[in-house]
């Protein structure tokens, strides 16, 4: 999965745990996320890491576990960091789609 966000495609408001890992700089942190989409997520953070960079994430929710490898779409003090998935497995896929779901139903 490689996308650029857009606007088309929906955000949910959903907060979970999440560990950013900047595979470049070997910095880690835990931050929560903001929003979330099949496509990426929103990570409320004032942590600065480029845009562009490539990232691991680690999202925890409700006993499961999603892991993914992501690029930095845009990153600010008050805007936080907004990611895309450029790796995730199809077992990975499927919880993302089931938190979702949940959001929808």
């Amino acid at each position: 999965m490689d996308h650029e966000v857009s606007p088309w495609i929906p955000h949910y408001q959903l907060v979970v745990d999440v560990e950013v890992s900047d595979l470049r700089a070997g910095v880690q942190f835990v931050a929560r996320t903001k929003t979330l989409s099949r496509i990426g997520c929103g990570i409320d953070t004032s942590f600065p890491i480029a845009k562009g960079a490539n990232v691991r994430i680690k999202m925890y929710h409700q006993g499961a576990e999603i892991k993914a490898v992501a690029r930095v779409v845009y990153s600010g003090p008050e805007s936080g960091l907004g990611i895309v998935f450029t790796n995730i497995d199809r077992g990975n896929e499927r919880i993302l789609e089931l938190w979702i779901n949940e959001l929808v139903n």
